[in-house]
């Protein structure tokens, strides 16, 4: 039985028509070697250069998968993610005959591949692809995962692939059990059985789903979505789907970007899961992204606006990059990748009406936060790019938060006209001149040209010393920005553990979290909180001696001086809240 579920989509920003199915378990299987690029008649299509079969066992918890290539040498194919899975099974033929392959670990965690002799293409490779039980789990959308009711994995733990960089035509067949795993779908579509154009790093990216599947398709002027849902999780996973379709046209539009019509059609891929210690993990795979959310997890607004900032990626930070890729220009220029990235989300679905004032103050107040309680605003560029290189984790992402924080605040202090108007002009000088590569120099140019020599001044202080300066009415008439001390997030213990199985481990002494009851050793039933949000309170029921308790505080170490936007004193009545 399939249930559908049309829906017209009309707003300000886009429209469409979209087909939802849930598909039951003994729904008929999807259609053949469909083409998910082609719209309208079907033109002629190059004969794929690779085949990609991949056939999950669910009874022995393992993954069969074929990979032919019609050009490979004798060492040039791998995986590029042996750490989480075991390969064994290798076989190999070529036009020749039986192939004698052997495969050892690379430097970098990959699996590679080298037959014995120099093969005469095609080659086929035959494996077999399990998970280590050591493999990470929780929250990583990328957990290799073979159940009699789902299978979900990534390209990078299952692709034996070349080496090349080129874009190849591609057939992938993905191949369910109709008695464990009803449907499959992927990144590049929801077929079990399609042809498209992809480089290896593209394949790797990818995310391959089997199961019991919810889908959508979106098809609007500016481009086609498609989403598979797997697992159940508290918010509806079709809405999602039509909102993040909404969310990449309106970025786009408002950098003013028209990709061509036989562009790559965009795919989200949901998991649920048991991960409470991280509600929603979002990450870009291949051509969209995939979304890992635990069972009681919301759709909230910071989820909303990660998926319109990795949208906003594939542009700046994307195509167009600030400085060269690699080195120290590459960190240099994490304040553009990373800063104005959310901003543009935050401007985008603040005019969409998908965020709120308050949602918008509150996420441009934790920036503000970062900066106050790290110390960040009395760090030079160069300092911080320096940090960010660090091979000390907590070092490099406190360094990476600060920019990131730096890049937003001061984006948002440009103003929401004049960065678009600077946005599109550079991003239609890349597209004239085929350059991804955007200089510091031409950036602040096209800055002085929109927006004036004092205002470019001004951005430029805020990135390269820090102290940014924002008005006080920048947010609209509701908020102000105030003097208000600010505090920083600390958690007062150590989460162990993953899903069901979570404990508390480390409580610091004198923590709030101390105070309001945590002990070491006890067990969470549940928490609720926002990572890095001091001004939210943590809400958890732990068990301790068979009995249940609920424990709420405040995550908030000593507080700073800093700043806020806070409700307008004298605000106009449009502001009032109910």
């Amino acid at each position: 039985m399939v249930r559908t579920l049309t829906i017209a989509c009309l707003s300000f920003t886009w429209a469409c028509s979209a087909q939802l199915a849930t598909r039951s378990a003994d729904a008929p299987a999807l259609g053949r070697a469909e083409t998910p690029e082609a719209a309208g008649p079907k033109a002629a299509r190059p004969e794929p250069t690779v085949f990609v079969e991949l056939k999950p066992e669910p009874k022995e918890g393992r993954l069969r998968a074929l990979v032919v290539l019609r050009a490979a040498e004798r060492e040039g194919w791998s995986i590029a993610d042996g750490r989480s899975v075991q390969i064994s099974d290798v076989t190999g033929r070529d036009r020749a005959g039986a192939l004698v392959i052997t495969q050892r670990m690379g430097e970098n965690g990959s699996v590679i591949f080298t037959a014995d002799r120099e093969p005469a293409p095609p080659v086929e490779l035959r494996y077999i692809v399990t998970g280590k039980p050591d493999a990470s789990s929780g929250a990583d959308v990328c957990r290799f995962v073979v159940e009699p009711d789902r299978a979900s994995f990534c390209g990078e733990q299952v692709l034996a692939l070349a080496s090349r960089v080129e874009a190849e035509p591609t057939r992938i067949r993905l191949v369910a059990d109709g008695t464990f795993l009803a449907d499959a779908a992927s990144s590049f579509g929801l077929r079990d059985d399609l042809e498209t154009v992809a480089s290896p790093a593209e394949l790797r990216s990818g995310m391959f789903v089997f199961g019991n599947l919810t889908t959508a398709e979106m098809r609007v002027p500016e481009g086609r979505d498609h989403a598979a849902a797997l697992g159940y999780v508290s918010f509806d996973p079709r809405w999602v789907a039509a909102e993040t379709a909404g969310f990449r046209t309106s970025v786009d539009r408002w950098l003013g970007i028209a990709r061509p019509e036989n562009d790559p059609a965009a795919g989200l891929v949901i998991l649920a899961g048991a991960h409470p210690e991280r509600p929603i993990s979002i990450r870009r795979r291949a051509r969209g992204l995939a979304l890992s959310a635990d069972v009681s997890a919301g759709f909230t607004a910071g989820a909303r606006l990660r998926i319109a900032q990795l949208f906003a990626q594939r542009t700046i930070g994307g195509a167009l990059w600030m400085g060269a890729r690699t080195g120290e220009d590459e960190t240099r220029g994490l304040w553009f990748s990373e800063g104005v990235s959310r901003a543009v989300a935050l401007i985008t679905l603040h005019e969409l009406g998908a965020i709120d004032d308050d949602e918008l103050a509150a996420d441009i107040n934790g920036f503000l936060a970062e900066m106050a309680v790290s110390g960040s605003d009395a760090l030079t560029l160069d300092e911080l790019a320096s940090r960010a290189r660090s091979h000390d984790a907590g070092i490099r992402d406190g360094a990476i938060r600060a920019l990131t924080a730096r890049g937003t605040l001061a984006a948002i202090d440009l103003g929401a006209a004049d960065l678009r108007k600077v946005l599109k002009t550079v991003v239609q000088d890349a597209s004239a001149t085929r350059s991804g590569e955007l200089s510091r120099d031409a950036f602040f140019a096209t800055v002085r040209t929109v927006a004036g020599d004092t205002k470019a001044a001004r951005l430029e202080r805020s990135i390269d010393r820090g102290k940014v300066a924002l008005d006080r009415t920048a947010l609209g008439p509701c908020y102000e920005l105030r003097d208000r001390s600010v505090a920083p997030f600390e958690l007062g213990f150590t989460l162990v553990g993953a899903g069901r199985d979570l404990g508390i481990q480390k409580v610091v002494s004198g923590s709030a979290a101390a105070r309001a009851g945590a002990r070491d050793g006890d067990e969470v039933v549940s928490i609720d909180y926002r990572p890095d949000r001091s001004d939210v309170a943590v809400a958890m029921t732990i068990l301790r001696d068979g009995k249940e308790k609920k424990v709420v505080f405040m995550p908030a170490g000593p507080s700073k001086p800093g700043r806020a936007f806070l409700p307008a004193k004298n605000a106009p009545r449009t502001c009032e809240r109910s």
